[in-house]
């Protein structure tokens, strides 16, 4: 017996003279379907994005990745590295505004799903230099002009112990000045700017006005952290 798209069952007894009892119906629980999850993930190598998708389930169809920037777009067919990830890179050529758009779309399980994440870049030239900033607004980068030897595209994000600038693996010509607020306000404190340039966190020789904490980044972009100096 089926009650819409459920089934239905029935139990009845029988003792010795044929005499059945009264039925008892069951329906069987059934638990709802959560639905499917793709997580996108992006990390920078030179003048591109490598873009990584997951999924909750087995992807049945080739993700598709969308990449747009202003009027610039760049569409590419993922390649599967497994039944739940696969990968794609986006030439960072295609930044034509601060934003970068990334969507994914595939089908996961028998269920389509989609995804999207938004990476603000800024282009920096050889001629103008250029500046970076963080949404909460305690944390720049200046280039001055000649930063750079070719246009690079930077983007900063936010880390458990500071931030962090990319790409990392691109050569600077004459650097960036790293601004970065104090996070106590107290300029005799024991807090210093530790900054990983093309290796490991290191103190950084800063100067201190009692807000602001400013170095110079001169071979790589890296981790910035404000921590206690050890001495």
């Amino acid at each position: 017996m089926r009650i819409g798209a459920r089934d239905v069952f029935f139990v009845e007894a029988e003792n010795a003279f044929g005499t059945r009892s009264a039925p008892i119906f069951i329906v069987p629980p059934t638990t709802t379907p959560k639905a499917p999850t793709l997580r996108v993930q992006h990390q920078g190598v030179r003048d591109f994005l490598i873009v990584t998708v997951s999924a909750s389930a087995p992807l049945t169809s080739t993700p598709i990745l969308y990449a747009a920037s202003g009027a610039s777009s760049f569409t590419a067919a993922m390649h599967q590295r497994d039944l739940t990830t696969a990968t794609a890179s986006v030439p960072l050529a295609v930044v034509d505004e601060r934003d970068v758009e990334l969507s994914v779309e595939a089908t996961v399980g028998s269920s389509p799903a989609h995804a999207k994440e938004l990476i603000r870049v800024v282009v920096i030239t050889p001629e103008r230099g250029g500046r970076i900033e963080s949404d909460d607004g305690l944390f720049s980068a200046e280039f001055p002009p000649s930063a750079v030897y070719a246009p690079l595209y930077c983007w900063l994000e936010k880390t458990e112990r500071g931030y962090a600038l990319f790409p990392q693996d691109v050569p600077l010509n004459r650097g960036a000045t790293i601004n970065v607020r104090r996070a106590d306000g107290k300029p005799d404190s024991l807090l210093g700017l530790y900054v990983s340039d093309g290796g490991s966190l290191r103190f950084a020789a800063t100067s201190d006005d009692g807000r602001v904490f400013r170095t110079h980044v001169a071979r790589f972009l890296g981790q910035v952290v404000q921590t206690v100096r050890v001495r």
